[in-house]
């Protein structure tokens, strides 16, 4: 999958210009992948590296917050397949701790700046999570952006220049990927 994304331009372009979603994409697959080496190998190392890149993950964006439910549902499989409460709970506990170790300073600083933990959350108050009512601007920017690049539409840049931004050069994405099975 690395080399089908390697030769996928627009993605390359999203991940140079480091937006979120690549991110919290990379710290999501990671934690699913250590969760299933974890359970292949048993050792305690991919434990550690699940709570912390599920961390970095619900840190990131939060879309992150989607890996809860896939560790929880983990944890009932390995409770149901086992059939032993504390053998699941003793590989969960040190995740979940280390989950909460890593985030809860983020949540305390939001609660001392925002009174809330999370703005992204809805079951939070998100009335003191913005400054920008009592922010008065200085200067004046023109409020229009130019329809170029990731603002323009398939219809306004048209079918090749969209495919030549989204692909790069099409002849090209093939060769890496020949080049990269060979």
């Amino acid at each position: 999958s690395s080399l089908i994304s390697v030769t996928v331009p627009s993605f390359v372009t999203y991940a140079v210009l480091f937006y979120a979603e690549i991110l919290v994409t990379f710290f999501l697959s990671l934690t699913i992948l250590l969760t299933i080496l974890m359970y292949k190998t048993g050792q305690k190392k991919y434990l550690i590296l699940v709570g912390i890149f599920a961390a970095f993950g619900i840190l990131t964006k939060d879309t992150g917050y989607f890996i809860l439910p896939f560790l929880f549902l983990t944890f009932l499989y390995e409770l149901f397949k086992k059939r032993s409460l504390m053998g699941s709970l003793k590989r969960y506990v040190p995740i979940i701790a280390l989950i909460l170790l890593i985030t809860i300073p983020f949540f305390l600083r939001n609660y001392v700046y925002y009174k809330t933990p999370s703005c992204d959350l809805p079951i939070f108050n998100k009335e003191s999570c913005s400054f920008a009512e009592k922010y008065t601007p200085k200067y004046s920017f023109t409020s229009d952006i130019p329809k170029t690049s990731t603002g323009a539409s398939l219809l306004r840049m048209g079918i090749i220049p969209y495919l030549n931004f989204a692909y790069g050069y099409l002849w090209f994405v093939p060769f890496v990927f020949l080049s990269g099975m060979v």
